[in-house]
C-alpha cells in the first residue's frame, strides 16, 4: 500500500516538475527580477525532486561535473568578494546554483509514460496556440514574452529537441508538429535559434551515422567552438570591411535581412574593453552598460562571461559543458543521447546571439541545463517510453 502510495506521490511530483520547467517558467523571462516567488517555488520543487529520487542517484558517475560546477560557484564567490558584493552579483551566484540543481534534477529524473504523454500534450497545444497567434499578429506571445521574438524561438528551439526525445518511432503527425514548432521559430524571427536548427539539422542528415563515434561527435564540438569564437572576433571587423559591406548588399538583396544586426557594435566595444581586465572581468554585476555607452545586452554568452568573470570564468563554465557533452558520448549506443548531443550544439551555436545559458533570459536556460542532465541520466536514455 505504501509502494503505491509513494508511486502516486511521485508521478504527481513529476507533472508539477514537468509543466513547470515547460509551460509556466518560460513566461517569465527572469525569474529572479520578474517573479521571486515563481523562483523560489521553482527552486523548491526541484530540491526535493531530487530527494525524492536520490535513492537511485550515481553521484560517481558525474562527480567531475559536479566537482567542476563547486569550483565556479566558489570562483564568483571569490569575485564577488573582491568586486565587493551586491545584490546583482549575489543574484548571478544564485542563478548558477539554480543551473545545477536543474542539471541534477534532469540526472535525477525519472519518466513514465504519463509523463510523455503530458509533455506530447503540452507541445501540442503550445504549438498549435502560437501557430494560430502568430496568425493573429501575435496578442498573445507579446503579451507574455514582451515583444521578444529571440525569447520565442529559443523556447521553441528547446521544445522541438524535447519533442524529438520523447518519440520512438517518427509518424506523419510527429513530423507536422516539428515542422509547425519550426514555423514559429522561423516567424518569431529569431535568426540565432533558426541558424542553430539548420546547422545542426544538417549536421544529423548529412553523418547522422557518424554520430555513433566518439572521435566525430568530439571534433563536431571542438569545430563548433572555434567558429564560435572566430565568428565572435570576425564580425564586428566585417563591418568596416568591403567584403563586409557586399555580403550585406547578398542577405538584403535574398532575405531582405541584413546581414548585421547591431550586435557587431556591442562586440567590438566589448573586444576593446575586456583586455584591461582578460583574466576576472570587470565583476558579475556588470554589464555592457555599465563599461560603455549602451543600452543593450551583449547578445553573446561567451562574451557576457568574459567581460563578468574574465577568460578564467568562460572556461570553467565551457569545461563543465565538456563534461556533459562527454559522459553524453559515453552512452552515445543510445538514440536519445544522439539527440541530445545535437542539442548541444545547437545550443553552443544559439549562445553566439544570446544569454540564456546563465543568465538573462535564465528561464530558457533552466530547460537547457534541464536537458543535458537527462542526457547524463541513463535510466533515461535506455528506458523505451
Amino acid at each position: 500500500m505504501l509502494n503505491i502510495l509513494e508511486k502516486e506521490v511521485k508521478s504527481y511530483f513529476n507533472k508539477i516538475i514537468l509543466i513547470f520547467i515547460l509551460a509556466l517558467v518560460p513566461i517569465f523571462p527572469n525569474p529572479i527580477k520578474s517573479a521571486l516567488i515563481l523562483f523560489m517555488v521553482y527552486i523548491s520543487i526541484s530540491v526535493l525532486s531530487l530527494l525524492i529520487w536520490s535513492k537511485r542517484l550515481d553521484f560517481y558517475g558525474i562527480n567531475n561535473i559536479i566537482i567542476s560546477f563547486i569550483c565556479l560557484i566558489v570562483y564568483f564567490i571569490i569575485l564577488s568578494y573582491i568586486y565587493k558584493a551586491n545584490i546583482s552579483s549575489l543574484a548571478k551566484i544564485i542563478q548558477l546554483i539554480c543551473c545545477f540543481i536543474l542539471f541534477m534534477t534532469g540526472y535525477s529524473f525519472c519518466v513514465s509514460k504519463n509523463d510523455v504523454t503530458l509533455v506530447k500534450t503540452l507541445i501540442h497545444i503550445l504549438s498549435i496556440v502560437f501557430i494560430i497567434d502568430t496568425y493573429l499578429n501575435s496578442p498573445t506571445q507579446n503579451f507574455i514574452f514582451g515583444f521578444n521574438g529571440n525569447a520565442i524561438g529559443m523556447y521553441f528551439m528547446c521544445l522541438i529537441f524535447i519533442y524529438v526525445l520523447l518519440i520512438d518511432k517518427m509518424k506523419y503527425f510527429n513530423y507536422i508538429m516539428i515542422l509547425l514548432m519550426v514555423l514559429i521559430v522561423y516567424f518569431s524571427n529569431s535568426r540565432s535559434a533558426l541558424l542553430s536548427i539548420m546547422i545542426v539539422f544538417s549536421i544529423f542528415f548529412i553523418s547522422k551515422t557518424k554520430l555513433e563515434c566518439i572521435c566525430f561527435s568530439k571534433l563536431a564540438f571542438f569545430t563548433i567552438i572555434f567558429f564560435v569564437f572566430c565568428f565572435s572576433v570576425i564580425y564586428p571587423v566585417l563591418y568596416f570591411t568591403d567584403f563586409g559591406i557586399n555580403l550585406n548588399k547578398i542577405f538584403v538583396e535574398y532575405t531582405n535581412k541584413t546581414f548585421f544586426s547591431g550586435r557587431q557594435i556591442i562586440w567590438a566595444n566589448i573586444l576593446s574593453e575586456i583586455s584591461d581586465k582578460f583574466w576576472i572581468g570587470y565583476g558579475l554585476d556588470k554589464s555592457p552598460s555599465d563599461i560603455f555607452s549602451t543600452s543593450l545586452s551583449s547578445h553573446n554568452l561567451y562574451f557576457q562571461i568574459v567581460l563578468q568573470s574574465g577568460i578564467i570564468g568562460l572556461f570553467l563554465l565551457l569545461f563543465i559543458i565538456f563534461l556533459i557533452f562527454n559522459k553524453i558520448t559515453l552512452n552515445k549506443s543510445y538514440y536519445k543521447s544522439k539527440i541530445i548531443i545535437l542539442f548541444l550544439y545547437a545550443m553552443l551555436i544559439q549562445q553566439t546571439f544570446e544569454v540564456a545559458l546563465t543568465q538573462n533570459h535564465l528561464s530558457f536556460g533552466l530547460i537547457m541545463w534541464f536537458i543535458l542532465g537527462l542526457g547524463c541520466n541513463v535510466y533515461f536514455l535506455k528506458t523505451k517510453i
